[in-house]
């Protein structure tokens, strides 16, 4: 068989092989204004998302690596594990690990060349030809970027550091149709494993319809929890290890105003449109009496969009969203059961963030002296609320 190198080669040690020296991060200094002005320059078109269409299984792996991506890199991580959707199945119904796998099922595109290497067309990411230059050099960028992969070790979950993702060659010919990223057999082993899972994500909503990198990221990593979870809870310090802004955002109302706030507003705009099949909203989660500053935890909600939800499970949806919202003002409100779900007749699936947020701020009012009655002030106010509360269906 012949080999995707014989068809593809380095353009120059200095743009496509990139090496750890001391060097490197000037040059992924200089690079970083042309690769992220790509976003910019760059508008790839719309998909809809449609149930059935557009899934890839990923390996849980590479949901949890921690790398410092922008939008387009991570359009090129989404693009290579879809290029390697027919070695990740062959794992998972044949066993064996990556090396045993690759030797099955080599094709054009996923060959075993020192590594398990993928060929990816330059067309696939929506980019016009002319801003081609500055998409080879975004991809030439993640090549040299560090990565922590995760692996199960012996107590639970590890990270090993790598200094390079990948190698880097591009098709020797103008105009240059394709890229080749290899991934060394000790990264790819670690990487492409079934060893902590795999999950269900639409590859369309990061390759086509998120321009946020932050709403890629956490797009992939709540679709990890949806099968199983409608919400999740990450202590704060997890979740900017994951986003790679430990030392980024200082003060947390940063991280609220630049990542989770444009993130959750991207999400639900796009599963309104249909360009996304999950959204999110979220919650601040303190210990004790502290209710400012950087909490302990981010609660997350996740929400199936509404083409996406079957009539049978929006009935049980709406139901189950009733509950859950009596238990809440039952609990922190003292109301009676009948009393609770007389209230909350109007939560459906589709309110519910919205709900939420409602409840939180009423609580937050409640808790000050002049509110006497606190139940009594919980009745009124989620009274006017659903009285003047309109579905987006309504609006039309």
């Amino acid at each position: 068989m012949s080999t995707l190198f014989e068809k593809a080669t380095k353009t120059s040690p200095d743009e496509c092989d990139f090496k750890s020296d001391t060097s490197m991060e000037d040059k992924k200094k200089q690079s970083h204004k042309k690769a992220t002005g790509l976003q910019k320059a760059q508008k790839p078109q719309l998909v809809k998302v449609e149930p059935g269409k557009g899934d890839i299984l990923q390996p849980v792996t590479f949901t949890l690596m921690r790398m410092d991506t922008s939008t387009m890199q991570n359009r090129v991580i989404i693009a290579a594990v879809n290029k390697i959707q027919s070695l990740v199945r062959d794992m998972l119904n044949r066993g064996g690990d990556v090396r045993t796998a690759i030797r099955r099922i080599q094709n054009e595109d996923v060959v075993d060349e020192k590594g398990v290497s993928i060929k990816i067309y330059l067309n696939e990411f929506g980019v016009d030809a002319r801003n081609y230059q500055d998409l080879k050099q975004s991809i030439m960028l993640l090549a040299g970027l560090v990565v922590n992969v995760p692996y199960k070790g012996p107590t639970g979950k590890m990270f090993v550091k790598y200094t390079n993702f990948c190698n880097v060659y591009f098709e020797p010919t103008t105009p240059c149709h394709y890229c080749v990223l290899t991934l060394d057999y000790d990264i790819a082993e670690k990487l492409i494993s079934l060893d902590m899972g795999y999950q269900m994500l639409n590859k369309v909503v990061v390759l086509n319809n998120l321009k946020n990198k932050y709403s890629q990221k956490l797009y992939t990593y709540l679709t990890m929890w949806k099968s199983s979870k409608e919400s999740f809870i990450i202590t704060t310090s997890e979740l900017r290890d994951y986003l790679c802004i430990k030392n980024k955002y200082q003060s947390f109302r940063h991280v609220v105003q630049r990542v989770l706030d444009p993130a959750k507003k991207e999400l639900k705009e796009m599963a309104d449109k249909g360009f996304s099949d999950y959204y999110f909203d979220y919650e601040k989660v303190y210990t004790g009496t502290r209710r400012t500053g950087e909490p302990e935890k981010i609660l997350f909600k996740i929400f199936k969009s509404k083409q996406f939800i079957s009539k049978k499970e929006e009935k049980t949806g709406d139901i189950l969203q009733r509950e859950r919202f009596a238990k809440l003002i039952i609990d922190h409100f003292g109301f009676e059961q009948n009393e609770a779900m007389q209230l909350c007749k109007e939560v459906t699936m589709a309110n519910a963030p919205e709900c939420l947020n409602k409840l939180l701020e009423i609580e937050q009012y409640a808790s000050k002296p002049e509110v006497l009655d606190k139940k009594a002030y919980c009745a009124k106010a989620l009274r006017e609320f659903f009285k003047d509360f309109y579905t987006p269906a309504e609006m039309l």
